[in-house]
């Protein structure tokens, strides 16, 4: 065998063996059962509202407006993920018609400006006239964001239907948590707030053992002394609805806020030491965990009301670092302590 037979063969090897060890160690191909949402189901969409609202009026079905900018990811996601979902896009074609927007084209402008659409993700359900009957702000997973939309296809459980029903005085309590849940949705903060600050302090504070009612009970905390006094002294019963964690974000939201002004010397002109310390028994009945800033500006408060300077100082020099994570308070606070 001549050496440059014996080369060449040798050569062809290594190429050989090259080519299997490649194909043993590369990745396996990509299957259905590795990738989330891997079966996409492309939707059919309007591309302007007149053709919507003419199909919407011959069909009986209303219009899904699915308001999209390609700036914002999470309507980017929603659009080739979640609105492709082999389950959620036939359901969608089934009841709705769809309607898919650029909100930066001319249209899209006027519609945002007609619909008050200046958030994204950002959806519309309207009627054969145009008119809203449920929006929802925000994207979500297939499964959750079905649930959102099929709320809009009963008076019940839709924006529209849930308001002209608590509206009209003859709306139920059930039917007022509707109607807060559908404000959520649609992320209407100020007549969430308004409405639901109403309806809490309308309610017995033990009605907030009820998990559908348990939303609105900060509502009622920060609006009534009665109802946060339940809640604290009936600690246990809360807690074992709940959990711990729920119980304490919640009150601790409420007392933090209350505990604050005293801490920082900003109490009401009419505030009294009965006052103060009557916020602190509400402060030891919830519990707190130590963790938890409300302990520690209410030690600060205490301190200040007492006027022990230096103690105080000593404790900010001690614990102060621990509220750096809520920056405005902690620079209010510093600059109190160093003034």
């Amino acid at each position: 065998m001549s050496r440059t037979y014996r080369n060449c063969l040798i050569a062809l090897l290594i190429v050989l063996l090259a080519s299997q060890s490649a194909s043993l160690f590369s990745a396996p191909p990509v299957s259905k059962q590795n990738v989330a949402y891997s079966s996409s189901v492309p939707m059919v969409w309007h591309t302007s509202l007149a053709a919507a609202l003419k199909a919407s009026a011959q069909s009986g079905k209303p219009v899904f407006f699915n308001c999209f900018v390609d700036w914002s990811g999470a309507c980017v996601m929603m659009d080739s993920v979640v609105l492709r979902d082999e389950c959620l896009a036939p359901w969608i074609a089934e009841y709705f018609v769809p309607l898919r927007v650029d909100m930066r084209s001319e249209e899209g402008r006027m519609l945002a400006e007609q619909y008050r659409v200046s958030t994204y993700a950002h959806y519309l359900v309207l009627d054969a006239e145009g008119d809203i009957v449920h929006r929802i702000c925000g994207g979500a997973k297939a499964d959750e964001f079905r649930k959102r939309l099929e709320e809009s296809l009963s008076d019940k459980t839709s924006l529209r239907g849930t308001k002209m029903r608590v509206e009209s005085g003859a709306g139920t309590a059930e039917d007022t948590v509707a109607y807060l849940k559908a404000l959520r949705t649609a992320s209407e903060g100020d007549t969430f707030t308004r409405v639901g600050r109403d309806f809490a302090l309308r309610q017995e504070p033990e009605a907030y053992l009820k998990p559908a009612y348990w939303t609105f009970a900060v509502l009622a905390m920060r609006g009534s002394e009665r109802h946060l006094d339940y809640l604290v002294t009936h600690r246990d019963a809360f807690v074992a609805a709940y959990g711990a964690r729920e119980y304490e974000n919640m009150v601790e939201s409420v007392l933090a806020n209350r505990i604050l002004p005293w801490a920082q010397g900003h109490q009401p002109p009419t505030a009294t030491k009965e006052d103060l310390s009557h916020l602190m028994r509400q402060i030891h009945a919830a519990q707190l965990p130590p963790y938890c800033p409300t302990e520690f500006l209410a030690e600060m408060a205490q301190l200040r009301q007492e006027g022990k300077w230096l103690e105080l100082q000593l404790l900010w020099d001690e614990r102060g670092e621990c509220l750096k994570k809520y920056p405005t308070v902690y620079k209010s606070l510093k600059l109190k302590i160093k003034s």
